[in-house]
C-alpha cells in the first residue's frame, strides 16, 4: 500500500540482473519512463535503488498476470483466443513505440 492507502505493485529486480547492469542509468531511464502516459502502459510511481538493489513501484493493476490467461487452465484450454492474443500483442506493441518515440524525443 501507498502512504495514500492505495494498492501498489513492486517489482524487485534480481540482483544478479542488477550487477550485471550496474552502470545503465537506472535513475535517468526511470524518471524518463515515469513521465510516460499511455493506456498500455503501467504507470511507474516511484522507484529506489541502493548496492545490488533496484525497485520499482507501479500502479496496480490486477490480481492475475497474463501468463495465467495464456497457459492455466483447469481444462487445457487458453482462456484467451488468438483474436485476443493479437489485440494484447498489437496494443503492448503501440506503447513500445509510443516509449522509444518518448524517450528519444526527451534525450534530443
Amino acid at each position: 500500500m501507498s502512504p495514500r492507502g492505495e494498492l501498489v505493485a513492486v517489482k524487485r529486480i534480481h540482483p544478479r540482473l542488477v550487477l550485471s547492469n550496474a552502470g545503465f542509468g537506472f535513475a535517468s531511464i526511470m524518471k524518463t519512463l515515469s513521465l510516460a502516459q499511455h493506456p498500455h502502459i503501467v504507470p511507474i510511481i516511484g522507484f529506489s535503488q541502493a548496492l545490488g538493489e533496484r525497485i520499482i513501484v507501479m500502479e496496480f493493476v490486477g490480481s492475475v498476470i497474463l501468463d495465467f490467461y495464456l497457459h492455466e487452465n483447469a481444462d487445457g484450454a487458453s482462456l484467451l483466443d488468438w483474436n485476443r492474443r493479437l489485440r494484447i500483442a498489437a496494443g503492448v506493441a503501440r506503447g513500445i513505440e509510443d516509449l522509444h518515440e518518448g524517450v528519444a524525443w526527451h534525450q534530443i
